[in-house]
């Protein structure tokens, strides 16, 4: 069934559904722990293999971003370390009467 033939009826949304729908953009489910994740050291013979051979990508673009790639894995290990460590808290209530 094609989308322009389905028809909506403004009528039935009202104002409890709009609030509903409000909900859930203004206040989404959140993950807030972080516990298993888990950042494994860059395979670069298995990354050139998928990227240049698999899908023909440049081998020396490859190469080159697979560089900075690893350069940057300590950077993101401590990140995410430091997120683990120091949780923030979030907003869980808004101004709105629901």
């Amino acid at each position: 069934m094609s989308l322009s033939f389905i028809k909506l009826d403004i009528n039935i949304i009202n104002d409890s559904k709009i609030k509903q729908i409000r909900k859930i953009f203004l206040l989404p489910d959140v993950i807030s722990s972080f516990d298993n994740l888990q950042w494994d050291y860059p395979n670069n013979s298995r990354i050139q293999e998928l990227l240049c051979e698999d899908h023909t990508l440049n081998k020396e673009r490859v190469e080159n971003n697979l560089n900075k790639l690893i350069s940057n894995y300590n950077k993101c290990l401590l990140y995410f370390d430091n997120k683990k460590l120091c949780p923030r808290s979030i907003q869980k209530t808004l101004d709105f009467n629901y």
